[in-house]
């Protein structure tokens, strides 16, 4: 065999005759691993060899890694008018198997938004909503600090990463403190649940 590698599928039965080119069993070797993508027409233009592609298994998030643009597809596959792009995964492949599905990011340019992680934001009755320090108080006997916040409702742009882009439909003073998390938990009080934080 030209690799080494587990047999992953054999088509011919022992005792069988093959013609010279036939296959007759297919080798994987996971140490090889690289990464297949399929890109949208559309999309295509953006795509260039050398570019930085990050990304996590399907079924594991934890898992991930980054890998490089080294060969772009020049036919569509199928009906979906896609375009295959293969990519080599940097650094170490261990753990990664011939199959596995993967979540994948193409860094095509960079647009300064302004984004909280995900667990800031809120949806209430088909709308959005983060929280924002209204007033910061000092308790000095307690030696504790006490916040009030005020909600104010915003429009999701685009969520990735675990962060989510902030556009303000509500008004909201400039460079006031916004919660970053626990945001369900202070709509439940606001509501009147029976919760609290620490």
């Amino acid at each position: 065999a030209p690799i080494t590698g587990t047999v992953s599928n054999i088509t011919i039965e022992i005792g069988g005759n093959a013609d010279a080119g036939a296959v007759i069993a297919n080798i994987i070797n996971n140490a090889e691993v690289d990464l297949d993508l399929y890109v949208y027409e559309k999309d295509i233009d953006k795509i260039k060899i050398g570019q930085e592609i990050m990304f996590n298994l399907s079924n594991n998030p934890d898992k991930g890694g980054k890998a490089i643009v080294d060969k772009i597809g020049s036919s569509f596959e199928g009906e979906n008018k896609s375009i295959a792009i293969h990519a080599q995964i940097a650094k170490n492949n261990d753990g990664y198997i011939d199959g596995m599905g993967v979540n994948a990011i193409l860094e095509t340019g960079s647009q300064p938004v302004i984004a909280i992680p995900s667990d800031g934001v809120v949806e209430k009755d088909g709308a959005n909503y983060i929280f924002y320090v209204m007033e910061e108080k000092i308790d000095n006997q307690n030696k504790k600090k006490e916040y009030l916040f005020k909600r104010a409702r915003i429009k999701k742009g685009i969520i990735s990463l675990g962060y989510t882009e902030i556009i303000a439909i509500d008004s909201i003073p400039q460079n006031v403190k916004v919660a970053t998390s626990g945001a369900v938990f202070m709509q439940a009080k606001l509501d009147g649940g029976n919760t609290h934080s620490h």
